[in-house]
């Protein structure tokens, strides 16, 4: 037996390559940290990143409607729930609306900016083939698919009338300690939330609409 003789032609990938890149493919459609692994070949996930996808997948999934995730800066909350995690979800439900919240408008629009560039990615195509950003509704405050899927990114005082989302992510509500330890900005933040964000949810899954907040704790209230 020569394996020689058995060899693809140059060009044509190996039986073996192809199972494993859609091995590959099908764990990245249902899991969040190995379609981040997939998006990003640098992603490199810690036992922290593994808890809070398992955390975020629950909410897609409708398990879970409301998270809160309370770490320090720069351990890599955002890149996956802000960035990553809308992406994996416009994949998984091609029509879904979700909103962004930030401390301004300017970095919940840094997010948007993000996710909409990896669904413009080649590889997310591979791994959900039916999602792709509307060439009509492309901004980065507001993108939509062109299956009825939207984001709308709003600072945490801005108005999102005429949005909804069946999950909204809220992430750092507050700028810095300053603004945390005002009592003014704080009741702003949580009527913004009470009064305005959670009017624009949409039921799914059986279920009420779900809200992620991230943050580190600035304040005891």
């Amino acid at each position: 037996f020569d394996p020689s003789e058995h060899e693809p032609p140059a060009g044509v990938a190996r039986p073996l390559e192809v199972a494993r890149e859609l091995i590959k493919l099908n764990k990245a459609r249902k899991g969040l940290i190995d379609f981040a692994k997939f998006i990003d070949p640098t992603y490199d996930p810690y036992e922290v990143h593994e808890l809070i996808g398992s955390k975020l997948e629950d909410v897609e999934a409708g398990r879970c409607r409301r998270l809160a995730v309370f770490i320090p800066p720069a351990t890599g909350k955002s890149r996956l729930a802000s960035e990553l995690f809308p992406a994996w979800v416009m994949g998984r439900n091609i029509n879904f609306e979700l909103i962004e919240g930030s401390y301004n408008k300017e970095k919940a629009s840094e997010f948007g900016a993000v996710a909409r560039d990896i669904i413009q990615d080649p590889r997310y195509a591979l791994v959900f083939p039916g999602t792709e950003i509307s060439q009509s509704a492309a901004a980065a405050d507001a993108w939509k698919t062109t299956e009825g899927g939207s984001y709308k990114a709003s600072g945490v005082a801005g108005g999102i009338i005429g949005f909804h989302a069946h999950i909204a992510i809220i992430d750092d509500p507050f700028k810095n300690a300053d603004e945390a330890r005002s009592l003014q900005h704080r009741q702003n933040v949580w009527d913004w939330y009470a009064s305005v964000l959670i009017n624009r949810l949409r039921s799914y899954k059986d279920g009420s609409g779900s809200v992620v907040l991230i943050m580190q704790r600035w304040h005891d209230d």
